[in-house]
């Protein structure tokens, strides 16, 4: 249950976009993805009350991003605007749960290539919908057309940068996945 609802997050943080704010990329992807963070800390909480595997960190690189984790909480405390500042250490909380959560329901590289799979498929739906916006077509009701902020939102990203990175890896997950065929 834990990799369908990753699996879903991951498919909704590519492609979500809200068009009735200033920024249409950026809250409803932090508030799916902390409201995701709910969603599986439910979900092995009550797996765990059930006697499945708890969760644990059993990695060196997830004790890195512990501690990484926690010099931020520490300077996010100190900062002279200190909720502002958690605020944003929050973003680091919710995506290192998921990283727990991601390393405890995929077990095996299978698994982990199936969700990259998804990520694929996204990037390519996402990719598809950049061409519409180029050619005119665009389903969304945006407010104006002709402003910068459309200008620089390239699919669903909100970044033409992040747009064409997420794009490269994506090839790159293509190939590798074509030569396990």
């Amino acid at each position: 249950m834990l990799r369908g609802i990753y699996t879903i997050w991951l498919l909704l943080l590519i492609l979500l976009l809200y068009p009735y704010t200033g920024d249409p990329a950026g809250p409803i992807k932090y508030l799916a993805t902390h409201w995701v963070v709910v969603v599986l800390g439910a979900v092995a909480l009550g797996g765990a009350m059930a006697g499945n595997a708890p969760l644990r960190a059993r990695s060196g690189g997830m004790a890195l991003l512990l501690a990484f984790l926690c010099w931020n909480v520490v300077c996010a405390l100190v900062s002279p605007h200190p909720v502002n500042a958690l605020v944003t250490v929050s973003n680091l909380l919710a995506m290192t749960m998921i990283a727990l959560f991601a390393a405890h329901a995929h077990r095996t590289p299978a698994q982990a290539w199936r969700v990259l799979g998804v990520a694929v498929l996204a990037v390519a739906l996402s990719s598809v919908y950049g061409f519409c916006q180029r050619f005119g077509y665009d389903p969304f009701p945006w407010a104006g057309r002709h402003v910068e902020e459309y200008y620089g939102l390239p699919s669903t990203y909100a970044n033409p940068n992040f747009a064409g990175h997420c794009l490269i890896l994506a090839i790159l997950l293509v190939l590798w996945l074509l030569g396990r065929i």
